[in-house]
């Protein structure tokens, strides 16, 4: 089975259609209670390249750099830990 929305992803791996490729921050909750148990642990999706687009006007600019800056420190922090996601 394929999916382009996660939800749908979400719902066919709970109820035991198949597995899901997907970042380890966002089944956190399903990982921890055990609704979820996470297979090919050393498989490794390799990097991604994320871009940031910004809208046009300088406040909302201001907005976004600043919650770029946020996030890359954040991506920054998790990679230096060595946490599968973020605190």
């Amino acid at each position: 089975m394929t999916a382009n929305a996660y939800e749908a992803a979400m719902a066919a791996a709970v109820s035991g259609v198949g597995i899901m490729s997907t970042g380890l921050w966002s089944c956190k909750a399903e990982l921890e209670s055990g609704v979820l148990i996470r297979v090919l642990e050393n498989w490794d999706m390799g990097d991604i390249k994320l871009y940031a687009l910004f809208p046009a006007g300088a406040a909302s600019k201001t907005v976004a750099r600043s919650f770029v800056t946020h996030l890359v420190s954040e991506f920054q922090k998790q990679e230096q830990s060595g946490k599968a996601w973020p605190p």
